[in-house]
């Protein structure tokens, strides 16, 4: 009788190739699984506000005392504007902020309320819609809001607009 050559111990023994040990496999998927996670936490972690990359204005009066605060994150799509010194405009009327180019066209970001906060929506992020608008005013329109693109009366406030970074 003869012995077997393909019983264990017998014979030649083969190798895997490379590129189909499981051991690999396992260690790419880990790695991927890795920095999958990696990139997920850097990019849904919540980034802490840097007051030095804010926008701020304050708005006051001829007598030059503050009545309003309006700051917005230098990437941010909403400007907090803060009533310091409550208005009450007269029936049917109501305030209105603006952004004041230099040499063009005041534009109008909306109806503020005489007094609390208001979070007004912004087209594009701060930084860029900012960059070259020196000066916010505040006048005083109909409730609706002025009737044509541009205030129907002089700004009741205005200051300019700081860039602090």
């Amino acid at each position: 009788m003869s012995a077997r050559n393909d019983a264990p111990g017998n014979g030649p023994v083969r190798s895997t190739p490379w590129w189909a040990r499981l051991n690999l496999w396992r260690a790419l998927a880990f790695a991927g699984f890795a920095l999958a996670f990696a990139l997920g936490w850097t990019m849904l972690a919540p980034r802490a506000e840097r007051p030095d990359e804010r926008i701020v204005a304050v708005l006051g009066s001829e007598d030059v005392r503050p009545a309003l605060v309006a700051s917005v994150d230098r990437s941010g799509r909403y400007l907090t504007v803060k009533v310091l010194e409550q208005v009450v405009p007269t029936p049917g009327h109501a305030l209105e902020l603006w952004v004041l180019p230099e040499g063009k066209e005041a534009r109008s970001l909306g109806v503020i309320p005489p007094s609390g906060l208001a979070r007004i929506p912004l087209g594009a992020p701060a930084g860029i819609l900012f960059q070259r608008i020196p000066n916010l005013g505040v006048s005083l329109e109909p409730a609706a809001g002025a009737p044509h693109a541009k205030p129907s009366g002089s700004m009741l406030y205005s200051g300019t607009v700081q860039m602090l970074y």
